[in-house]
């Protein structure tokens, strides 16, 4: 596991434990209705294109 997932995760839990379980119900029907979106985004360095967001650039490494 790497670094980041695995400080990523420390964060989550240490939210959850401060949180309600009435907060984490909310927080989590919120994200549920979030609609996916088909958006296409594109690098803007090597005209890579993806249906998710990225910071870098699968393809060029390119920092967006």
């Amino acid at each position: 596991m790497g670094l980041v997932r695995k400080g990523d995760n420390e964060q989550q839990r240490k939210r959850m434990a401060k949180m309600s379980m009435r907060d984490q119900m909310m927080e989590r029907a919120a994200q549920e209705r979030q609609a996916p979106t088909r958006d296409e985004i594109k690098c803007h360095s090597c005209g890579f294109k993806a249906h998710y967001q990225f910071i870098r650039c699968p393809e060029c490494n390119e920092v967006q």
